[in-house]
């Protein structure tokens, strides 16, 4: 699912907002999403702040110790 988010879903958005991004914020579900659109952000030149967000309750950000995502927001 990360290939997707990659190559279609932060492509769609790139295009719709003609790369002006200032931050994206997201929840932690696999990642997917999150990284697959990171990259993609990346790969084109784009600066934006990439956010995680997830519950403090949650058990997730403890099993994603592994990557690197820039930021962590517990909420």
């Amino acid at each position: 699912m990360v290939l997707n988010h990659y190559s279609q879903t932060g492509n769609e958005i790139l295009k719709e907002l003609d790369g002006d991004i200032d931050a994206v914020c997201d929840t932690i579900g696999t990642a997917g999403t999150l990284m697959g659109i990171a990259k993609s952000f990346k790969d084109a030149g784009s600066h934006c702040k990439i956010v995680a967000l997830e519950p403090a309750s949650s058990p997730i950000p403890v099993s994603y110790t592994h990557l690197t995502l820039p930021t962590i927001l517990l909420v």
